[in-house]
């Protein structure tokens, strides 16, 4: 993690229209969108703050420079309410920082306000510092793969490509074992960088190690943490647990 902010942070819930169009405006500067492209408005926020939906914004003095948002969701199979966390996003000028970590903390705690224990996002499992911060830092896990989420529309920043995600599950409560059955593990080694426009060996060698994703998954594996090993390689890591 980066050392504290050289401003004065503040993180706090935000619920009123004016600074939730702060939010709007912050995602379409990072990801580089024209006004409208990436289907986030203030309407749509403010629907989601007044029916269980949680927005919480970094703010230095009256500037945003990170904002998170979640909603409330329900996982059939399990009877299972939980928060899904949709976006968090950081001020170019504010990333490194620990803001992103701060505003985890903050969805966190007002999910437990209101009774949830489960917080779920998507996560790119070729980007492996994000993936050391969801597993490693937060101690969230993941547990499956899902194949082009997104579809394969370009977006902002976001070139043509197949949007495969990992789904991390946050324990709200701490436990970052839960219902350990085996000592057995597994290990997946990717290189650490990717480009942003692969060519076609680089295609087949995510495509190799999204199978390999698939296989340990199917075998009962998880994913516990992700560490950079070097500037060329990193290493996921699993064990077999118990179900999330």
């Amino acid at each position: 993690m980066g050392a504290l902010p050289p401003f004065k942070l503040v993180v706090r819930d935000v619920t009123a229209p004016d600074e939730l169009s702060l939010c709007v405006r912050l995602y379409e500067e990072v990801f580089r969108l024209g006004p409208g492209d990436g289907s986030l408005n203030t309407r749509l926020l403010v629907g989601m703050v007044r029916n269980s939906g949680i927005v919480v914004g970094a703010f230095d003095g009256t500037e945003m420079i990170g904002f998170a948002l979640s909603f409330l969701a329900f996982d059939r199979a399990q009877r299972l309410m939980y928060q899904y966390s949709q976006l968090a996003v950081v001020a170019e000028k504010a990333q490194g920082l620990g803001v992103g970590r701060q505003l985890k903390e903050a969805q966190r705690d007002a999910a437990q306000a209101m009774g949830i224990s489960t917080m779920r996002w998507s996560f790119d499992p070729f980007k492996v510092r994000n993936a050391h911060f969801n597993l490693n830092v937060l101690g969230a896990r993941a547990f499956t793969l899902v194949r082009n989420l997104y579809g394969t529309h370009a977006h902002g920043l976001d070139v043509e490509e197949a949007t495969d995600r990992l789904i991390a599950v946050w324990d709200l409560t701490g436990n970052r074992t839960v219902a350990k059955v085996t000592d057995v593990s597994e290990t997946l080694v990717m290189p650490a960088a990717w480009s942003r426009q692969p060519d076609e060996q680089e295609r087949r060698r995510r495509e190799e190690i999204l199978f390999a994703f698939d296989e340990i998954f199917a075998e009962g594996f998880v994913a516990v943490s992700c560490d950079l090993e070097s500037d060329e390689q990193a290493v996921y890591s699993f064990e077999m647990l118990g179900a999330p």
